[in-house]
């Protein structure tokens, strides 16, 4: 038989029996909130640190959503850089042709994404979002380019003969490559000078042809240039051929595209047999590379602009 409890009552300064069910109850009700508090906290631990076969699948297919999406990426800057070097090419090369200001992309600054953003939608579809329109963008530029392009040619085609438009030795296969235009380490004093041609490494005595049609125009034989000459063309165009061994033309000469002019040498301001050639327009100095395009192919248009991009030595 259970023992019987009690307890002092304050109010009527009394011992009361306890009741042995009520107390039971309490206790059974006080041992269940705590079974349940602690199962409620083991069943969250375990839910934040164990995946389930839901949740490991979910991430494998966010997994496989980001590898694709940065293939895409890629694949979106390879055409973004296409695109880039194709509105290259118009700007330096054909808009010289006829004289006129390129078309200029029109980028709007407003933010379109916002209502993509809106949604909440993941990040990476505003970023495709962002990046294809862009792209769409640029072409609808140069395709309205290339019409005006295309009229402009229908219209000065008698130009065109006068244009330089090749390079000015044999070099097939790009078997000699030039030396980058522009801001480059002079091989003589060491320190970084301003290159006003490109410079093709070939054997002394190499021939040299005219580029375009024009009028041949020899100057003295000077410490830089050595033996050279010029030829002015139509539409303020001039070419120089400089580092000579030989000159075969004279003064006020006609010449037309890929007649042998001179012979290559090791004159001038050289450290090596080379041709130094130059273009300019109405006086202003053009990147020679990106006058060669006659006949290179597209691909090795690409090479070269990739090689004389870089530092690097000159020859004169």
């Amino acid at each position: 038989m259970s023992k019987v409890k009690y307890r002092f009552n304050p109010d009527s300064l009394s011992y009361e029996e306890v009741n042995h069910r009520n107390l039971m109850i309490r206790k059974f009700i006080s041992h269940l909130a705590t079974g349940l508090v602690f199962a409620v906290l083991i069943f969250l631990a375990a839910s934040y640190w164990i995946d389930s076969d839901r949740e490991k699948i979910l991430k494998r297919e966010n997994k496989l959503l980001e590898t694709e999406y940065e293939k895409l990426l890629e694949r979106m800057e390879y055409t973004s850089q296409v695109v880039t070097e194709v509105q290259q090419r118009d700007d330096d090369i054909y808009r010289s042709i006829f004289g006129t200001e390129p078309v200029k992309s029109n980028f709007s600054s407003p933010n379109k994404y916002a209502k993509v953003q809106s949604f909440n939608i993941n990040w990476m579809l505003s970023e495709s979002e962002k990046y294809i329109s862009k792209i769409e963008k640029e072409s609808k530029t140069q395709q309205k380019s290339a019409e005006e392009l295309f009229n402009l040619v229908k219209n000065k085609s008698s130009f065109l003969p006068s244009f330089p438009c090749i390079q000015p030795i044999f070099n097939k296969d790009l078997k000699y490559m030039p030396y980058g235009f522009g801001n480059r380490l002079d091989p003589i004093f060491k320190t970084q000078q301003f290159h006003r041609g490109i410079d093709f490494a070939i054997p002394e005595g190499t021939k040299v042809y005219a580029t375009a049609d024009g009028v041949i125009s020899i100057g003295d034989e000077s410490r830089t240039y050595g033996k050279h000459l010029k030829i002015e063309h139509q539409n303020g165009f001039s070419t120089l051929y400089a580092n000579l061994s030989k000159i075969l033309v004279k003064s006020g000469q006609k010449v037309k595209r890929g007649d042998n002019i001179a012979l290559s040498g090791n004159t001038g301001k050289s450290v090596t047999p080379h041709l130094h050639y130059e273009i300019s327009k109405n006086g202003e100095l053009q990147n020679p590379v990106h006058f060669l395009f006659a006949d290179i192919t597209a691909e090795q248009y690409h090479q070269i602009l990739i090689f004389t991009s870089r530092g690097g030595l000159c020859l004169d």
